[in-house]
């Protein structure tokens, strides 16, 4: 494996091009750096799993950062088999894998172990998976929800709802964009935590809206001023997905290895940030900014909005022959139960 990193890029290219077939080394390819806690607390135990069950006869070689392509393109690379397994945000690839914006809607689920319940309990009962994954010739490895979103803010304190208004705020999902949109507020896109970073130095939004946790993993607690505790403005999704074929090929003892490993690494995932989300919010405090704890008038608001963004959200897809009411009515039962 050292001699690839000798080769030129062409060729680097075209070797990882070729199937995995007989050999014991499958490519991962990551967005998230190597220090991120969805790769610490997840893909590395999983991997690290998966290589100790089978006494080291399956092992990867790991490509964090995008060092494989850029993220928009790693459920195409994952489908030709360029990689054999990749860390893909929902978000990223929201027209291919719609159905699973499902759990990504602002006020729809309390914590991130309840959205994964939810999430996996709806998997077969409804198209969710035919449709994001089995329909691209990939297999769903493994899902990391995270905790619902904050708002956080570079100038003004967010007291109420209102307070949004015309602000320009960086949100990760769609469902957060058609939120800010319904609240009266100016979304922008984030195509990742680190660009998020330099769009609040440059002073090109006025905020953003994001996991606690992802805002001290990237520094946006030291840039941003103002925030909120309890917002519930949508949360995201990451699927970790595996090419089917290299899954197929898999004996069925190794299958169950890969599937234990899965399952056990997006509950400590789902665990670790639902403890985590109060801990960040501290460290946020401590850092000396100012964060809002909204009242039940404002969530009541901000409910009112969510709600609307989901009907719409499911609606739009129903008009398309997209099962995007059942999927909804499904994740909000699986909630609930």
């Amino acid at each position: 494996m050292t001699m690839m990193t000798r080769i030129s890029a062409l060729a680097f290219a075209t070797a990882m091009a070729q199937p995995v077939a007989a050999e014991t080394v499958m490519r991962f390819s990551d967005y998230l750096p190597a220090t991120h806690y969805l790769t610490v607390e997840g893909s590395m135990p999983f991997m690290e799993a998966v290589k100790a069950a089978t006494g080291g006869e399956v092992s990867f070689q790991h490509f964090p950062a995008q060092q494989l392509g850029k993220s928009t393109d790693f459920l195409r690379l994952t489908t030709g088999n360029v990689a054999q397994i990749s860390v893909v945000g929902v978000s990223f690839v929201a027209d291919k894998m719609e159905l699973s914006n499902v759990a990504q809607m602002p006020g729809i689920f309390p914590s991130a172990c309840k959205g994964l319940e939810a999430y996996d309990a709806i998997l077969d009962t409804t198209p969710l998976r035919e449709k994001d994954f089995t329909q691209h010739g990939v297999k769903l490895l493994m899902a990391y929800v995270l905790p619902p979103f904050e708002l956080a803010s570079t100038s003004k304190p967010v007291n109420s709802i209102a307070d949004m208004q015309g602000m320009k705020i960086l949100v990760a999902s769609r469902a957060t964009e058609l939120l800010m949109n319904e609240i009266g507020a100016a979304p922008i896109q984030a195509t990742s935590g680190a660009a998020a970073y330099e769009d609040v130095k440059r002073g090109t939004i006025d905020g953003l809206i994001f996991a606690p946790d992802s805002m001290l993993a990237y520094d946006l607690h030291t840039v941003t001023k103002y925030g909120t505790t309890n917002g519930n403005f949508g949360g995201q999704v990451v699927a970790v997905i595996m090419n089917q074929g290299a899954y197929d090929a898999l004996d069925d003892a190794t299958k169950k290895v890969f599937d234990d490993a899965a399952a056990a690494a997006q509950q400590r995932v789902c665990e670790y940030v639902d403890a985590k989300k109060a801990q960040a919010l501290e460290k946020i405090v401590a850092n000396g900014n100012e964060m809002t704890t909204f009242g039940e008038d404002q969530l009541a608001i901000l409910a009112e909005a969510g709600d609307k963004v989901a009907e719409a959200w499911a609606k739009e897809l129903d008009s398309r022959g997209v099962a995007g009411s059942e999927t909804l009515d499904a994740f909000r039962a699986a909630v609930g139960e």
